[in-house]
């Protein structure tokens, strides 16, 4: 080997070893993330009908203006009660969800159209969120000839 190719190699070399040492930023301590808020929202989660807790239901606060890494949510205990602390002060909508029952809001974007509005240190008992039980429609659509219909388009629409 010549001695500008094995000066090559070495440069080659030292540049690999070096390169992942210059990727590594340094800490900058102004960019830490923000610490936690310190409000909290408590309840319990309970089924419509017999009132029974609901345990394992998602209970997730959003907040109406973004805030990235903001939304929060938790799992309910066996008795149906949650808490959701370090929220920062601001204005939510709560959504509860749970497989075989309604996902609900509460706040803003819902029936209930006032927000839930947070202070600093503010701690909310919202009391119990009702779930109502999902209901299943089921069927076969057929045509005309009275043969099942493949692909068909199923609206389901509130009485009034």
């Amino acid at each position: 080997m010549s001695r500008r190719a094995v000066a090559l190699v070495v440069m080659l070399l030292g540049s690999v070893i070096a390169w992942p040492a210059a990727q590594v930023p340094a800490q900058d301590p102004s960019r830490d993330p923000e610490p936690a808020g310190q409000a909290e929202i408590r309840g319990r989660v309970l089924s419509s009908g017999r009132g029974a807790p609901l345990s394992g239901a998602t209970v997730q606060a959003t907040p109406l203006v973004p805030m990235p890494g903001r939304t929060r949510s938790v799992k309910t205990e066996d008795d149906g009660r949650f808490v959701l602390d370090g929220l920062a002060a601001g204005a939510y909508r709560l959504r509860v969800s749970l497989l075989g029952f309604v996902t609900t809001s509460y706040g803003a974007a819902s029936a209930n159209a006032d927000p839930i509005v947070l202070g600093e240190r503010d701690r909310l008992n919202r009391g119990d969120l009702v779930l109502p039980r999902g209901q299943t429609i089921s069927g076969i659509v057929l045509d005309d000839d009275g043969k099942p219909l493949a692909n068909a388009s199923v609206r389901v629409l509130r009485a009034v």
